[in-house]
């Protein structure tokens, strides 16, 4: 085919052999280029490729559905408002006390009784749960059944409850979500300067009086001579058995004081030392005594003007004083 047009090229006129060249070309670029059924030449182009998808993940907590509180079989602590929550000995305002445990003291209860105002608890006199004590007198009772009134008892705190984020949520790829503030450094802080140690006194005498049901309630006011606040004072009061229970301590009416009380149930008198920490590691006392239902000594004169010491409770007869008589 290419001959023959070469030879028709060649035996054409000049001037029609430039139409007939220019035609041909004209064709070829045609078959070249390609061309859609409406007569249009198609141009093909290179399409660049798409990124690869990735895929973005939140991260975010994960949030637990929160768990209804417990009623039965539950640790729980005691809710004394300052002061220390009776351990009776059967589920009556009117049961014996046999113990007392102090605000905020954990414990352990099982059921609670048909009318849900008390739950009841084991109770070893010889070991009680910790920051709880039995009473003077009971400490060799056996291991029995004792109840707590149920509005005195709080359940801890159910795992499981979602806390708020701290922080706002970022992609995998360290990318904040649109609108969250981006982090920025914490300004540097001050070192904290280091308080002065504690120097402790007290408020006047501790004191001891008598309850309705035949108990003693000690009262001991401790202070700061610095008018320091006494976050972390332990009080404790020994009995003249030796035990030991601690105080319940409230804040005082001053900067700088703590009152503590203590319910006791036998008389005689009671040793009250009162610790505090310091921030080096020492701690700074103090200590006091009172004596609980014992009546105070009685001074009674005697015939010839001497003055004789004798106990209240035994009565002053003649025949406990002297013969002063002269013998003729």
């Amino acid at each position: 085919m290419t001959d023959g047009i070469v030879a028709y090229l060649t035996d054409a006129q000049p001037g029609r052999r430039w139409s007939l060249i220019a035609s041909v070309l004209v064709g070829l670029s045609l078959c070249a280029c390609g061309s859609d059924p409406s007569g249009q030449p198609t141009v093909t182009r290179a399409t660049p490729r798409s990124p690869v998808a990735t895929t973005s993940v939140l991260a975010g907590p994960s949030l637990t559905p929160t768990l209804a509180p417990p009623t039965r079989d539950f640790d729980g602590t005691a809710k004394g408002e300052g002061s220390q929550v009776l351990i009776r000995r059967a589920p009556d305002t009117s049961g014996e006390p046999i113990g007392a445990c102090a605000d905020g003291a954990r414990l352990h209860v099982g059921e609670r009784t048909a009318n849900g105002l008390w739950y009841d608890l084991a109770w070893d006199p010889s070991n009680p749960p910790a920051n709880c004590y039995s009473f003077t007198g009971r400490e060799r009772d056996p291991r029995s059944l004792a109840y707590i009134a149920a509005a005195l008892v709080a359940p801890l705190l159910i795992p499981g409850t979602p806390s708020p984020p701290t922080t706002p949520p970022v992609l995998s790829d360290g990318v904040s979500l649109p609108g969250s503030p981006n982090p920025t450094a914490a300004p540097p802080r001050s070192p904290t300067p280091v308080p002065p140690p504690y120097s402790l006194s007290t408020d006047g005498a501790p004191s001891c009086a008598s309850t309705a049901d035949g108990q003693f309630l000690i009262r001991w006011i401790v202070t700061d001579a610095n008018g320091q606040i006494l976050a972390g004072l332990a009080m404790r009061v020994s009995g003249p058995n030796g035990q030991t229970v601690p105080a319940v301590l409230r804040a005082g009416a001053t900067s700088g004081s703590q009152v503590g009380t203590a319910l006791v149930s036998a008389p005689g008198t009671y040793h009250l030392v009162a610790s505090m920490p310091n921030s080096d590691g020492s701690f700074a006392n103090e200590e006091s005594s009172v004596v609980c239902g014992l009546a105070p000594q009685a001074l009674s004169p005697t015939a010839t003007g001497r003055t004789l010491i004798v106990p209240s409770a035994v009565p002053l007869t003649s025949a406990a004083l002297p013969d002063t008589r002269r013998v003729p």
